[in-house]
């Protein structure tokens, strides 16, 4: 399995004492080493040539840069190599320069004049970079694992993080499910100096303005058309053989027709089970523009085959074992594509009741949520998991307090789902293949949430867009159901599988990791495994206080009528921690 590319480094706290010596992994890619004085050393792992991702400077300025630019604010057009660009724009404006990047990307700047080294990232945090420190200095790569197994004491895992991972596929902000490591949040520079100081500031935040004027929805419309055609023309040029991942909904479909207008058709490849309309409407969709298809049908009876590739290819940052053959996948599309279109959204569809719903639709739980799972916690666990996850919940909420609720709903769903539940995702396809995302572009995003709300609930701007653009893609119906697995359907199978109930019955019994294992109250989480093996009835909660009174039952059985989190979700997300933890348990002792 390839390893994410990016940049790695370390620090040591001490001028005096040269950092141990970091060496790549033998990936097939282009491998450029760096270092600042005696006391940084680094390297940046690409798919993008030397020439691309390293530039120096007589002064003694060196730039190394992972990804990709599509263009620099006031610029009219790039010319030379990524790393060229941004030496050049650092040399004549220092830091400034990074809010007028726009691209997917990861760089680390290196100032011999000052002793100075700046990492930084893009606006979307579309490649990831993790963070640790300790006494010794600190260390910085892309892969969260890599970073863990290096010291047996940064693996203990964060049991705020875990119960995050089960509410939400993905941690909340900079955690991480270590304690001692963090991600660099998007739009964000990390200055290191050679005593061991490290700072970090934002340089870029979504800023909404509640008092903008509502405009005119055709000219919306327009806009939309411009912004979303330049992201499309200016990432065409980044991929010499694209794929675009097509499903049966509207943000993809816009993707196709914003393509189709900025050159030649481009392949498309849609994934799923027999079920749902997903995969078919995508299909006509392809058909209706003489694009060319294909399908890659995911298979469901050898599920427990893939969950440990998928777990490690998702490196702890989102849940990829629901769907777990993912993996094979996007290696075969990599035999033929250099990197894959995808319809992310800057927002979600579903509108919020008021202030109150914004974070239940756009995803981000507390515990009282999760009844279940939190019942199924240690006093201990769940007293702490509930105080932060309240705190944090309070902060989002905070921010923006002066907002409509679709703003803070899809202020929130930007800031929390994309920067880490789908960019956790996004980085798994990094292993094969470039990403490019025009719904994230940065000028796209601003024109975003510059609309009215009315024009992105349900989505409505994206319609708007398909039925302006095309009228053969708008005539077709919209998907109503994925075809990608269930949890429902994952409920149906583990009964009837005996080697995947099995592979489960394992993970939660002999190869349960013991730091996962105390956060939890033994008997509730084996009886959940239990019945859902069996094929039985979920459990009811064994021990709390009305237990004893007559007639109880009633409230016991309507305790987790309201839960968010479906019980196989559950077990599917604490199962892909445990597979990751026990990936390197051997080294770290």
């Amino acid at each position: 399995m390839q390893a994410i590319p990016g940049i790695h480094f370390q620090v040591s706290r001490k001028v005096s004492t040269k950092p141990d010596p970091i060496g790549a992994a033998s990936t097939g890619r282009h491998v450029s080493r760096v270092s600042l004085g005696d006391w940084l050393s680094g390297y940046c792992d690409s798919r993008y040539s030397p020439s691309h991702t390293t530039a120096d400077h007589a002064c003694g300025v060196s730039v190394i840069l992972e990804g990709y630019l599509t263009g620099i604010r006031g610029v009219t057009s790039l010319e030379g190599s990524g790393a060229r660009n941004v030496l050049e724009q650092y040399l004549d404006h220092g830091l400034e320069f990074l809010t007028r990047l726009r691209g997917s990307y990861t760089g680390l700047i290196l100032d011999a004049r000052n002793q100075q080294a700046y990492l930084f990232n893009d606006r979307r945090a579309s490649r990831p970079i993790f963070i640790r420190e300790d006494a010794h200095g600190m260390r910085a790569g892309p892969e969260l694992a890599t970073l863990a197994r290096r010291d047996p004491v940064l693996t203990a895992v964060d049991p705020v993080s875990i119960c995050e991972f089960v509410l939400f596929a993905s941690c909340y902000n900079e955690r991480t499910l270590f304690d001692a490591i963090r991600k660099l949040p998007p739009g964000s520079v990390l200055s290191v100096t050679p005593d061991g100081r490290v700072s970090r500031t934002r340089y870029w935040q979504l800023d909404i303005d509640p008092n903008r004027s509502p405009g005119n929805e055709d000219d919306w419309v327009d806009l939309a058309l411009e912004h979303m055609d330049r992201a499309c023309s200016a990432l065409r040029a980044v991929l010499e053989k694209p794929v675009l991942l097509l499903s049966g909904g509207g943000d993809s479909r816009a993707l196709l027709a914003s393509l189709l207008r900025t050159g030649k058709p481009v392949a498309t490849v849609s994934y799923g089970t027999e079920a749902g309309d997903d995969a078919p409407i995508a299909r006509q969709l392809a058909a209706a523009t003489g694009s060319p298809f294909s399908y890659f049908h995911i298979p469901t009876d050898t599920l427990h085959t893939h969950f440990l590739d998928a777990a490690l290819r998702s490196n702890g940052q989102s849940e990829t074992v629901d769907t777990p053959n993912l993996g094979s996948f996007y290696d075969g599309l990599a035999e033929h594509h250099d990197g894959a279109f995808q319809g992310d959204k800057g927002f979600c569809g579903t509108p919020p009741s008021g202030h109150d719903d914004v974070l239940i639709v756009a995803g981000p739980i507390g515990l009282d949520r999760a009844k279940r799972f939190s019942d199924m916690l240690e006093t201990r666990t769940r007293a702490l998991a509930t105080e932060s996850i309240m705190h944090s919940l309070a902060a989002m909420r905070e921010v923006g307090r002066n907002l409509h609720p679709v703003d803070l709903r899809d202020k929130i769903y930007y800031e929390q789902r994309m920067s880490n539940r789908q960019n956790g995702f996004s980085a798994m396809t990094l292993r094969q293949i470039e990403q490019v995302r025009p719904w994230l572009d940065e000028d796209f995003i601003d024109l975003q949430f510059a609309l009215p709300p009315a024009m992105r609930i349900r989505k409505a701007i994206v319609r708007l867009m398909v039925d302006r653009a095309n009228a053969s893609l708008a005539s077709i119906p919209y998907a109503s159901k994925d075809s990608i697995p269930q949890a429902n359907m994952y409920r149906q199978l583990i009964p009837r599988q005996p080697e995947l109930a099995e592979f489960i019955r394992g993970q939660f019994g002999e190869h349960l990791d013991s730091r996962l294992a105390a956060l939890f109250r033994p008997e509730e989480l084996g009886r959940l495994i239990n019945s859902m093996l069996a094929g039985g009835s979920y459990p009811v909660p064994s021990r709390i206080w009305w237990q004893s009174v007559p007639g109880s039952w009633r409230f016991t059985a309507r305790r987790y009528e309201g839960d968010l989190i479906h019980p196989v979700s559950i077990v599917l997300r604490l199962m892909q921690i445990n597979l990751l933890l026990g990936s390197f348990e051997t080294s770290v002792r």
